[in-house]
């Protein structure tokens, strides 16, 4: 996981790999440390994620509604599609605000 700061209020994560119980931890301590007065919008990069279990998905669950209640954005984007499929078949695709490619390009080059 490497974390990346766009401008002053925007974090961008970058999820590598296996995303799992074992990197649930590391996950939701990096989250937590970034929900302060700062943060304006949380963005998940899950393209090099090749493997996803229940406690993953969970992480971003929690990640996403703490973010919700101090009015912070929260987004994830380049979801491959095999994990598509399991966001789709649980109906989390529309739990999640999930960045479209034009979005997510967008996104990338905001400066604030």
């Amino acid at each position: 996981m490497e974390v990346k700061r766009i401008g002053k209020h925007v974090i961008n994560i970058i999820m590598k790999q296996r995303f799992d119980i074992n990197k649930r931890q590391t996950f939701e301590n990096t989250i937590r440390n970034l929900l302060n007065s700062q943060t304006r919008t949380i963005a998940v990069d899950m393209a090099d994620i090749t493997k996803i279990d229940s406690a993953a998905i969970s992480s971003l669950m929690k990640a996403h509604s703490l973010a919700q209640n101090l009015n912070i954005n929260f987004y994830l984007y380049h979801i491959p599609k095999h994990i598509r499929l399991v966001f789709e078949s649980s109906n989390l695709i529309t739990y999640f605000h999930i960045l479209s490619e034009q979005e997510s390009r967008g996104f990338l080059t905001i400066v604030d």
